[in-house]
């Protein structure tokens, strides 16, 4: 899992290691560190690369529209996070899992 984010950095503050997120992904690219940034096409294929996955093995999440074409045009399935519960049914479907919490 990776996090591919369009940040100002991390120094002096590292906002994802404040929240407690960076533990959660397997691959961390920062816009700002690696010199580029979505909507560009070179971030997804960053990532792809650090994963050492395919487009077609991969799904993309994000709120803004015009950052899922790029990785669309590269084989990866993509969902437009508006609203959570959508977002998640989405993903369950692309992923064919289910994300209700046991009681």
């Amino acid at each position: 899992m990776a996090l591919l984010s369009n940040s100002f950095g991390l120094d002096p503050f590292n906002p994802y290691e404040h929240a407690g997120i960076w533990d959660l992904f397997d691959v961390h690219v920062v816009s700002e560190v690696v010199g580029v940034a979505k909507p560009d096409p070179a971030i997804y294929q960053l990532v792809l690369d650090r994963l050492d996955l395919r487009g077609r093995e991969c799904v993309f999440v994000d709120d803004h529209p015009v950052n899922l074409p790029p990785a669309e045009a590269l084989g990866i399935s993509t969902v437009l996070a508006t609203h959570e519960a959508d977002a998640v049914a989405e993903l369950e479907r692309h992923l064919g899992v289910s994300a209700a919490l046991a009681a």
